[in-house]
Parts: structure tokens; C-alpha cells; sequence
């Protein structure tokens, strides 16, 4: 039995998608292919900025990355759940990255 349904992403996604719009932030959400073992779900945003991803696995891990077009800078997380409602914190994560200002980068 999967750790996560991928409904919560589908839920997290609805629930702020208005309030994304209305920030800049465009969004895609994808399925993976039926019977795929793990089976994910996956969240894509594009601002004028940046684009992000956030791939869900219904063994319970979730992977963010964004990047940023004027410096080419990379932010990535990857986390094990330990709980299914972190899905909304992660989702919330994302967004707040592709809104961010990219990372400080050293030379």
C-alpha cells in the first residue's frame, strides 16, 4: 500500500491554484503512467523568472527544483514524508522558490 495517495498533490495544487495565478505563477500538474512502481505525480511552475518542479512518489518521497533564468542558479531539495500532510508544505515551498530571488552564488 503506497505512504501517500497522489490525490493530496492534485488537492494541494487546486487549493492554491487562484492565489498562484494572481501571484505570476503558472502551473502544470501531470500523473505518471499507470502501474509504474513508484507511481508519481508531478507539479511544473513558470514565472517570468524562474521554473520549478515538485515530482510526488507514492512511496512517500517528494524532490523540488527551480531555476532561475538570469543567473542560472539551481535550488533542489529532496525529502522523505513523514506524514502525508507535509504535501501542502512542499507545494507551498515551491512556489515561495520560484517567487524568491535566486540564491547568492559564491565566485
Amino acid at each position: 500500500m503506497p505512504v501517500v495517495d497522489l490525490a493530496a498533490l492534485t488537492t494541494a495544487v487546486q487549493d492554491n491554484a487562484a492565489a498562484w495565478t494572481q501571484r505570476g505563477i503558472t502551473w502544470q500538474l501531470h500523473q505518471g503512467p499507470a502501474g509504474a512502481n513508484p507511481h508519481a505525480a508531478w507539479v511544473d511552475f513558470d514565472t517570468t523568472a524562474s521554473i520549478g518542479r515538485l515530482i510526488l512518489w507514492d512511496i512517500g518521497n517528494i524532490y523540488l527544483e527551480v531555476v532561475y533564468f538570469d543567473t542560472d542558479a539551481v535550488r533542489i531539495a529532496h525529502h522523505e514524508l513523514s506524514s502525508p500532510a507535509e504535501v501542502e508544505t512542499w507545494v507551498a515551498t515551491l512556489a515561495r522558490w520560484v517567487l524568491a530571488p535566486p540564491p547568492q552564488t559564491s565566485s
